[in-house]
């Protein structure tokens, strides 16, 4: 940290050779003297993150955009996401919304239980559907939750639910400024904050 431009000569190089070995953390205070952007956790992080939040009514999910020009290759990858996060852990939620890049043009909300069969199963077992749209409008409750796993996603800020806890995966610094100007009644989280927190209070608990 006594040279901070030999250290941003050095650091792609060694994020390079890190990346290969799974998860990669960078330091705070390195973070202000690199430009690097975390990628969004692993499945098991982002429910670990999820886990320790307050219990939540409703939930909102922006799904990652893999990119498929298949409507269901889009909305089967996005099943198999959910799935791993989610798994059996629906039953104390009586709102479920997935936002989906396939439909942002669309306007339109959508049920998803007759094309996927996790979603079936999910409303075979609660009654709960699955409700699929492109926007967050006139949807959820207050004090539910939204999971953000979209890099570069455009939050439409006006139409989100209020008191909302939004866990952001892509620890955005944009979508927290966002958020903290226009919408003082959602909390915001970030994983990358919450996994250093995580890791250092384990790192100090257990040394010995």
């Amino acid at each position: 940290m006594k040279k901070p431009e030999k250290l941003k000569e050095r650091l792609p190089e060694w994020l390079a050779a890190a990346a290969g070995s799974g998860e990669v953390w960078v330091a705070p205070e390195i973070r202000k003297v690199f430009p690097w952007k975390p990628k969004v956790p692993e499945t098991e992080l982002m429910r670990l993150f999820w886990k320790e939040q307050k219990p939540c009514r409703s939930m909102i999910v922006i799904m990652p955009d893999y990119g498929k020009e298949d409507f269901y290759e889009e909305i089967r990858e996005e099943a198999d996401c959910l799935k791993a996060f989610l798994g059996e852990d629906y039953g104390g939620l009586n709102g479920l919304l997935l936002i989906s890049r396939v439909l942002e043009k669309e306007g339109m909300q959508i049920s998803l239980e007759e094309e996927v069969p996790y979603y079936a199963h999910i409303y075979q077992d609660t009654g709960l559907p699955v409700i699929c749209g492109g926007t967050a409008a006139s949807f959820g409750f207050a004090d539910g939750v939204c999971i953000d796993m979209r890099p570069g996603y455009r939050i439409p800020f006006r139409r989100l639910p209020e008191k909302l806890l939004y866990l952001d995966m892509t620890s955005d610094p944009e979508k927290e400024r966002l958020l903290s100007a226009k919408r003082k009644d959602i909390c915001y989280r970030s994983a990358l904050n919450f996994l250093d927190t995580y890791v250092r209070n384990r790192y100090n608990t257990n040394r010995y």
